[in-house]
C-alpha cells in the first residue's frame, strides 16, 4: 500500500519531534521511514515511530494520521493496542501527528479511548500545517 505525502511529511516532523526532546544518551528510535529499523509490533500493528529511552525507561509511540483515516476504525483498534502497551511503561506516551483540519477529532479520539479503557498513558497530539513554513500546535491529554 503506498502512502501518501501527507503521511510522509506527519512521519517525518513526528520523528524529529521525537528527536529533538532525545537527551543524552539518546533514545533507541525506529521509524518506519527514512531508512530507519521498523519499529517493533505492537500486537499485531506497527507504529510510524517507536522511541525507547534506556535510562529512564521510557517509551514513546509515534503514529503518523491522515484527516481520513483519524476516526476510523483501523485508528481506533490501533491506538486502543498503543495505549494497551504503554500502560506498562510508567514514562510511556502517545504521540500523534495530523493535518492542522484534524486536530479536534485526534484529540477528541484519544481522549474517549483514553477515558473508556481508564489509562494512564498520557497522549500528544501534534497538528501540522505545511506550506512554505510549516506551522504546528500541540495539544496534551
Amino acid at each position: 500500500m503506498s502512502e501518501s505525502l501527507i503521511h510522509q511529511k506527519l512521519v517525518t516532523v513526528l520523528l524529529e519531534d521525537v528527536k529533538a526532546c532525545a537527551g543524552t544518551p539518546p533514545p533507541f528510535i525506529y521509524a518506519d521511514s527514512h531508512g530507519a529499523a521498523l519499529p517493533p509490533l505492537i500486537g499485531n500493528v506497527r507504529p510510524d515511530v517507536y522511541a525507547h529511552f534506556t535510562l529512564q525507561n521510557r517509551a514513546i509511540v509515534g503514529e503518523a494520521k491522515t484527516s481520513g483515516d483519524v476516526e476510523s476504525m483501523r485508528t481506533l483498534l490501533q491506538l486502543e493496542q498503543y495505549f494497551e502497551h504503554l500502560k506498562e511503561n510508567p514514562l510511556g506516551e502517545l504521540w500523534i501527528a495530523v493535518p492542522w483540519t484534524s486536530a479536534g477529532a485526534a484529540v477528541r479520539t484519544c481522549g474517549a479511548l483514553k477515558r473508556r479503557m481508564n489509562s494512564p498513558v498520557a497522549f500528544r497530539v501534534s497538528a501540522w500545517m505545511f506550506g512554505a513554513q510549516s506551522l504546528s500546535r500541540i495539544w496534551h491529554g
